[in-house]
């Protein structure tokens, strides 16, 4: 994946287990044991200025989606399996680093107006742009789908989501519940 803007251009990868030595900069914000199973998300951090930096960041899973991290104009917000990570690209160190209170892990972040909509297995939330949580939801069961290929979007300011049990959910951005529907009954009868 790669993310730029006027300041940076980052190449972000996910690796399993890499020789820690490779990295300027290694961040263990969970304390995984790198004895056991972990892996990195990798970020080579060029500046427009010149000067190149790579930073590994050290977790339990991580998320492949294109959809892991923000750019801003010298930070970048990432997320990690249970957390939020915020790195100062000018240095390489953590600026500001969040624990999310979620069921299973984090797949997707998108930026808002004033904050972030974040995705997980099991819950959806809104942080602000300082990551003060606004709001939580989940649905009857975690929100990954058969029946979809993406059980996840956000369209004209309307969050939709699917559950495992085939729940489809419409939420505003303010979190409010504007609709929820069984997907094989009552699919035919909707309009959203």
């Amino acid at each position: 994946m790669e993310f730029s803007n006027a300041n940076f251009r980052i190449v972000m990868n996910t690796e399993t287990r890499p020789p820690l030595h490779r990295f300027d900069i290694v961040h263990n914000p969970e304390n995984i044991n790198t004895e056991d199973f972990y892996m990195a998300r990798v970020l080579e951090i060029k500046a427009r200025h010149g000067g190149v930096l790579t930073v590994a960041l050290l977790d339990t899973l991580c998320s492949n989606s294109e959809h892991c991290a923000v750019l801003e104009p010298h930070h970048i917000t990432i997320i990690l399996f249970s957390s939020i990570l915020r790195l100062d690209l000018d240095t390489g160190r953590i600026a500001q680093f969040v624990k999310c209170d979620n069921m299973g892990g984090l797949f997707e972040i998108h930026p808002i107006e004033g904050g972030y909509i974040i995705w997980g297995e099991g819950d959806i939330f809104r942080y602000d742009l300082q990551l003060n949580r606004i709001w939580h939801f989940m649905g009857r069961d975690i929100l990954v789908s058969r029946a979809k290929d993406k059980p996840f979007r956000i369209d004209d300011g309307l969050i939709h989501c699917c559950d495992f049990e085939g729940w489809h959910y419409v939420l505003d951005l303010n979190g409010k519940l504007m609709d929820d529907f069984r997907e094989a009954d009552d699919r035919q009868n909707r309009q959203i």
